[in-house]
């Protein structure tokens, strides 16, 4: 095959390009940003498809593909200007060049097993979405996986039958042990049919011609997990906890991942044609790791994508901060120098007195992930006063399991008549005096009364449909709890939620935060929902705008006079959606700010969390943990975050709680600083802060026109999405 002029244009528009190390086994092409991975991946497919009409094809699902759709949708509705004096004009794509989308054939890379094709977290809906609807393939060109019915018995609902979440495969080769079993066996060799026969269709139709694919935490293509076999193909399986971690989001939460398997072609499926341009897309700092193991190990089963290796034509595309072990990184000495990191340290000690600080989180968990130790010791400043504002109303965190607990342990209260009895104590219906639940609810920490504890959920929750409905009237709160329940209990894993329950488990959320401050003896007055409504439950949600995004941070500046602003920055703002999100719209709230007020005085602190992790020489700031700290944090974290205690969208990093993931981030950070200063530098220093420190936060703490300076790639992608959504 000839060179492909969209890589090399790329190849030559990104300088990193030149500094790939030589031993790469499978050629990777590096791009400045997860919108520019998206544009060259889209690029090169149209090119594909161009100069291959009719081709096989096999795309992703899920949250990767986001700026592929985009990009491939721009480029489809302005091709002919883009052809004449745009991109496909410089690239040299041919002027009679036209991609045929109706004439290719497409197969669906995997599915969970079971779900319903229209169910709105299928994969097969995905595609009836995206690419079928939205690139405008052939319906009856597409094959897809239905892995809720079988063909043959059309009375057998393969959700149904597996809707206990038993999925044993050892029903292929065992006796079966009752009438259920037997049911669940014959399901299984009929699914297994029909994962030969998808295997063959792809054979007949001469193997896949483009094969598209994101890579997993653990280096799964499609659903082709670590130790899959090099000559697997088409077949129901069971994945691991990486990949259960990763698709937890899809389906409301990884207990229901829990119970499903899945159907997936195989990594022979995907390279069997020779002449397969097979793409892996990786984006972010928390893929490097899997991109270098993918490029330069030796093909290994350990290493699912090393599979591709085979393929002349397969690549990597890749985001810069992804390339981690395949160019050299240099930080200039004096950042990583002894003398620096002291520095740093000191800075660490030397927290702000004095201070407005104004700590913003996207996430409800946020702030206490990233540098909880830290507000130890900035709430011990009767001087400092600290806000804690939180731009979401984070529902999409609460599972539908846990807000029926509370839902039910509300109606319970409210039946008992315990809640009216106490209604005039706590002034119930006064949503401006909320603190007494958070007063009762602590004093439940207090006394191990765990009964107390969820009498002030339910407290709680009532208060706030009583402040919804604008009613004091027990029946209509009630009822509406109760159609509350009766709509959670109708709604199946994943499925798409109503306003009304996004509200409330916003509810839950909101009051945790609270607690968690509580501890510190801050009235809720200091903690503030901002509720933004870019915010939303959809796959590819909104940005931010003006009015409803940016200019109620704005007005909050104005009101409490901010000389410190905390947020979560990400590298390449490839980290979660909303973390992204939601720093534009903070700081383009920060520029207004600083227009209006002049104040360009303010410090900004970036932080990150347990989704993406700073490098020692990329922070100014190294905050030292105690053990101490550390246990404040797994108390505080596991008595006020009540709805994350089971982690049920969890990191692939951990299988436990995040407070105990933090942890083990800030220890791994603590023992980088032991390995250059050594252990007399912390335990022989005159700083009690020093002495007891077994952790360490880092942090980057800036001027307003650093920060700015900071942003400027991350606002040009913000423009570059302008464009597409034109």
């Amino acid at each position: 095959m000839a060179q492909s002029k969209v890589e090399s244009w790329f190849i030559n528009a990104v300088d990193d390009n030149k500094k790939i190390k030589a031993h790469c086994h499978l050629k990777p092409i590096i791009t400045d940003n997860y919108v520019s991975l998206g544009q060259l991946t889209a690029l090169r497919f149209l090119e594909w498809v161009c100069e291959n009409p009719g081709g096989v094809i096999a795309l992703p699902t899920g949250k990767t593909p986001e700026f592929f759709i985009k990009w491939t949708q721009f480029y489809l509705a302005n091709w002919n200007r883009e052809l004449n004096k745009g991109i496909l004009a410089e690239i040299g794509f041919k002027k009679n060049a036209r991609p045929d989308m109706k004439s290719l054939e497409f197969f669906q890379l995997d599915e969970f097993f079971p779900i319903h094709p229209a169910h709105e977290r299928s994969f097969s809906n995905f595609i009836n979405l995206f690419y079928i609807k939205g690139f405008g393939l052939d319906r009856r060109k597409a094959h897809l996986i239905n892995t809720c019915e079988m063909r043959d018995r059309k009375d057998i609902n393969l959700c149904e039958l597996f809707s206990d979440g038993d999925i044993d495969l050892s029903l292929r080769t065992r006796q079966v042990k009752s009438e259920k079993e037997l049911q669940k066996k014959r399901a299984i060799q009929y699914i297994d049919l029909m994962c030969a026969e998808y295997e063959d269709a792809i054979r007949k139709a001469g193997g896949i011609g483009f094969f598209l694919g994101g890579i997993g935490p653990d280096g799964h293509i499609a659903f082709n997990i670590r130790g899959s076999r090099h000559d697997s193909v088409t077949r129901l399986d069971h994945i691991n906890y990486e990949t259960q971690a990763a698709a937890a989001s899809d389906l409301g939460g990884i207990e229901n991942v829990r119970r499903k398997a899945v159907v997936t072609i195989g990594l022979q499926t995907i390279t069997a044609n020779q002449d397969c341009t097979a793409i892996i897309i990786a984006a972010g700092a928390s893929k490097s790791k899997v991109v270098a193991n993918a490029i330069l190990n030796e093909p290994s089963p350990y290493y699912p994508a090393t599979c591709l290796q085979k393929l002349p034509n397969a690549r990597m595309f890749i985001t810069r901060s992804a390339t981690s072990g395949l160019i050299e990184v240099k930080f200039p000495s004096s950042a990583t120098s002894v003398n620096a990191i002291e520095n740093k340290i000191q800075r660490g000690l030397d927290l702000p007195k004095g201070k407005v600080i104004m700590h913003t989180a996207p996430h409800h968990d946020d702030i206490e992930l990233a540098y909880f130790p830290a507000i130890h010791h900035l709430v011990r400043s009767d001087k400092n006063e600290n806000h804690f504002v939180y731009c979401t109303s984070g529902f999409t965190a609460v599972t539908n399991q846990y807000l029926a607990s509370v839902l039910e342990a509300s109606s319970a209260f409210l039946s008992s008549n315990e809640i009216q009895e106490k209604a005039s104590e706590i002034k119930l219906f006064d949503f401006n005096l909320k603190n007494h639940d958070i007063t009762g609810y602590l004093n439940g920490i207090a006394q191990q009364q765990k009964e107390e504890q969820l009498f002030y959920v339910a407290c709680r929750m009532i208060r706030n449909v009583a402040s919804h409905l604008n009613s004091k009237s027990w029946d209509k709160i009630k009822k509406y709890i109760n159609s509350l329940s009766d709509t959670i209990l109708s709604l199946e894993p994943g499925s798409r939620e109503p306003e009304e329950i996004h509200l409330a488990k916003g509810w839950v959320r909101e009051f945790e935060a609270e607690l968690a401050w509580a501890h510190f003896g801050l009235p809720d007055s200091y903690t503030h929902h901002m509720r933004l409504k870019f915010y939303s439950a959809d796959i590819f949600p909104e940005y931010p705008n003006y009015e409803e995004d940016v200019l109620p941070i704005y007005n909050l500046m104005k009101k409490i006079k901010p000389d410190v602003i905390t947020l979560a920055i990400d590298p390449e703002g490839s980290g979660p959606d909303t973390h992204y999100k939601s720093l534009m719209a903070i700081s383009a709230a920060i520029d207004e700010y600083v227009k209006k007020t002049g104040r360009n005085d303010i410090r900004i602190w970036g932080y990150r969390n347990v989704w993406s992790y700073f490098k020692l020489g990329e922070v100014n700031t190294v905050i030292p943990v105690s053990l101490n700290s550390l246990a404040v944090l797994h108390n505080m974290f596991n008595t006020c975050f009540i709805s994350q205690r089971t982690a049920s969208f969890p990191s692939h990093e951990f299988d436990g709680t995040f407070s105990e993931l933090a942890q083990k981030i800030w220890v791994q950070q603590f023992n980088e600083l032991r390995g250059i200063l050594g252990d007399k530098f912390f335990y022989e220093s005159s700083s009690r802060m020093l002495n007891r420190a077994y952790g360490a936060i880092y942090l980057s703490d800036m001027s307003y026109k650093e920060f700015t300076e900071y942003l400027v790639p991350l606002r040009r992608l913000l423009e570059t999405k302008s464009l597409l959504e034109k």
